[in-house]
Parts: structure tokens; sequence; C-alpha cells
């Protein structure tokens, strides 16, 4: 049968015996979570062996998807999925955990970054050197428990932005070699996800936007990660996608080894995006060709008159009916 053809779910189910990661691009009313318990019993029915997780951002929306799936399937929040890949590999974590705490050197910005506009430049540069230098002056208080000479003014910086910034930069090295110095000096097994907002110094432990960040540089550096995904799921699908954070996206299609690649499954709606640190349009990947669009135009909420005045404020072209 032509897959122009086929329903969403049913092109999804070959895509997915095809070896094709997937993203389901759908509108407010479409059914997207549906869509994913019926590609679940659908590619089930096909092959009951198959290892499924289904990956969310709270534990409400997974306890609900977990409710809607009656399959033997895993289900739970992306911080639980990325949580339980790398925390056996205290060593690994150890060896990342100093990204979180490390700043980066400031580069000055010239006069064609402001479109030529030096008085814009001196008034932007110093706000940014402020506020880098503020970064520089709370971590170091910190990693060393020291106090930094205070933040030059903008008329003295304005005079010889240069040597300040090569100021800061010399702390910035040396606070960076203090970090590594002391994370390097722990234990592996005092490194831990502390279930909170914020990473800790000195426990040493991440919180939530820390877990994302050590997993996927733990992705980028250690290629066993995406074995072992791929070892133990045949299938990671992501129910709202465009809430996900870019890099877990990343990792996913890109990390994975590709002579036995867990097939990626995305779900959501670029254009129903809540948090402002997810990916929100994966156009990136679809362009690369390392997703393949589904799109689903169905709508079984709307009134036919809101469907019609909420197509035209789309911007990816998909048109509900």
């Amino acid at each position: 049968m032509d897959s122009q053809k086929l329903s969403p779910v049913d092109r999804i189910a070959e895509l997915v015996f095809g070896g094709e990661n997937f993203l389901l691009q759908g509108g407010a009313g479409s059914g997207k979570t549906e869509s994913l318990k019926r590609v679940v019993q659908k590619v089930l029915s096909v092959d009951q062996k198959l290892k499924i997780a289904c990956i969310t951002h709270t534990n409400k929306a997974a306890d609900e998807i977990a409710e809607r799936i009656s399959a033997d399937i895993k289900v739970s929040t992306i911080h639980s999925f990325l949580g339980g890949i790398i925390s056996p590999y205290k060593r690994n974590i150890q060896h990342v955990f100093p990204a979180l705490f490390e700043l980066p050197v400031f580069v000055g910005l010239g006069d064609e970054h402001y479109g030529g506009d030096e008085k814009l430049r001196k008034s932007e540069e110093h706000g940014r050197y402020k506020k880098a230098y503020e970064k520089l002056e709370s971590r170091r208080q910190t990693v060393l428990s020291e106090l930094t000479p205070k933040v030059t003014g903008k008329r003295d910086y304005d005079k010889d932005p240069e040597t300040y910034i090569a100021q800061m930069n010399k702390l910035i090295a040396e606070l960076n070699k203090e970090i590594r110095t002391k994370l390097a000096a722990r234990k592996p097994d005092e490194f831990f996800y502390n279930e909170t907002k914020f990473d800790n110094f000195n426990e040493p432990s991440f919180g939530h936007d820390g877990l994302i960040a050590i997993a996927c540089r733990m992705f980028d550096e250690f290629s066993v990660l995406g074995k072992i995904v791929s070892d133990r799921y045949d299938c990671v699908f992501i129910d709202e996608y465009q809430d996900t954070n870019a890099d877990v996206i990343r990792v996913l299609l890109r990390c994975l080894p590709k002579e036995k690649r867990a097939i990626i499954g995305l779900f959501g709606d670029s254009e129903q995006a809540i948090y402002s640190d997810g990916i929100g349009s994966a156009q990136e990947h679809i362009d690369a060709e390392e997703v393949v669009l589904v799109e689903k135009d169905d709508n079984y909420r709307c009134s036919p008159q809101v469907i019609t005045f909420a197509n035209q404020f789309r911007t990816d072209g998909l048109k509900q009916g």
C-alpha cells in the first residue's frame, strides 16, 4: 500500500519495522497520546517481544500513559529514564561533573556585532562583562570560599576592556582548575542525584537540570551509553517531545549505535511548547533526515470553526481538518 495513504498509526508501524525514527506531529485535539497508545498496541501485535520505553515529563503524565497502555512496557519520566541509564557509572559521572560548575572564558564582542554602533557596544559590553564577573564572584565563593575584588566600573572598563577581560579570564582559568582538582579528589560513590532544582558542589550532587546536562555529556563522551539504550530497548517513544530538552533529543537520535539502534519516536506538537528550555521544533532533525515526519491532521475536540481559525496561526504547514 502507498505509505501516503496509510493512517498515521499504520505509517508509524511501517517505519518502526523498517528501522526508521519518526516524529508524529499533531495539533491540539488530534489525539497524539491516544496515537502513542495505539502505536504501542500495533507494534506489539506484530512482535510481542519488542522492548518499549515511553518517557514523558512528569510523574502525573507517566501515570496517565501507564493507565492507558495496558502492556508490559517501561513508562517513566525523562529524569528517571536517564538516571536509570547513568547511575551505575559513578566514575563517568565524576568525570563530567566539573562541567556543571566550570565557567566559560569571556569573549568581548566588537563593533561589528552591534552593527558598527560603538556607543551601543560600550553600553552592552560592560553589562555582559559585569554579569559574567558576578557569576565568577559567586562561584569563587562556593568553590574557594574567597571574596573577589569588586567588579570594574563602566568608565574604567571602557578605557581598556582587553586588560580587564584578560584579568577576569585568568581568574576563571584558576577557578576551573581548582574545580577539577577538588572534584577529582572525591570518591566516585559520593556523586549522586539529589532530586531538587539545584546542583551542589560540596556534596557533590546534581539536580534536575544537572542530571540532563550530565547524562547528555556522558552520551557524547562515552559511546557505551548509546549501546546500553539499544540493548535495553527496541523502541523509545517520547510524549510531548516539544518540551524535551534539545540535547536529550539530539543524543538519542545521534549517539545510538547504527548497527543495532533503538527506534526513537517523537509525539507532540512544536507549537504547543510549555517549557522554555524544551526543543520546541525538531525541524533540524527532520531536515537532517534523522526522523521521518508523520502528520496527524484530524481533530477530535474542536468545532470546525475553531479548527479553521487555529490553522491560520500554525507556522509548520500542518492543516487540521
